[in-house]
């Protein structure tokens, strides 16, 4: 996913009050500890999702996208099913917000799945975006994983920067593969900084949730 850069407007200050009072609302709704058979044992775990949604470059500034959601089985990571579709989104791009901006499309993908092949219903579902790692503890992947009661993670190339979370020194030291860092508040553990190829210049975050 590449994020538009665009300013909010005084009519996207009227949407970001009210996406902040739903925010603040749902939070609490979203569940924090493990609840499935395979969060204790991996051998449980038979299918993973991935779903993002992408901008083309001659789309920047606009609404076109593509939206895609891929199964993969567990642990060889086969593709069993991948589903795109050409989308026209209707709401701005605010940041902190993206669940309200491209959650729907997603969930749709999600739901034509669960109709066609309801044997290949996920386990768990990547999203590229943040969980909890964010200013009201309410990301893209918590609101997916509300909506379609599947556990989510949320997958970011790019750490949603806050006050509470000393992160550039300890993204430094990141040397080798593997190498990761627990992102906390100093109250709770928020996510993991994980480095995943050698040459990666930013480590690629994952976002409970």
């Amino acid at each position: 996913m590449t994020e538009q850069p665009q300013k909010p407007s005084g009519v996207d200050s009227e949407i970001k009050e009210r996406w902040i009072a739903m925010q603040e609302e749902l939070k609490d709704q979203v569940i924090l500890h493990d609840t499935e058979e395979w969060g204790q044992d991996l051998r449980q775990l038979k299918f993973v999702a991935g779903m993002d949604i992408s901008y083309p470059e001659e789309a920047i500034g606009k609404s076109e996208a593509v939206a895609c959601l891929v199964i993969v089985s567990y642990p060889d990571l086969a593709t069993v099913y991948q589903a795109t579709e050409n989308i026209c989104l209707t709401e701005p791009y605010i940041p902190g917000f993206l669940a309200f901006r491209e959650s729907g499309p997603l969930l749709n993908l999600l739901e034509d799945l669960l109709q066609k092949r309801p044997d290949l219903k996920p386990d768990v579902i990547l999203i590229d975006g943040n969980g909890i790692l964010h200013p009201r503890r309410y990301g893209c992947a918590c609101h997916i994983g509300l909506k379609s009661g599947i556990p989510t993670i949320g997958v970011a190339k790019n750490i949603y920067k806050m006050d509470c979370i000393e992160y550039n020194k300890q993204a430094n030291d990141l040397a080798n593969v593997g190498d990761n860092i627990l992102l906390n508040d100093g109250e709770l553990t928020l996510g993991m900084a994980l480095k995943t190829a050698k040459n990666a210049k930013n480590p690629v975050t994952n976002s409970f949730c």
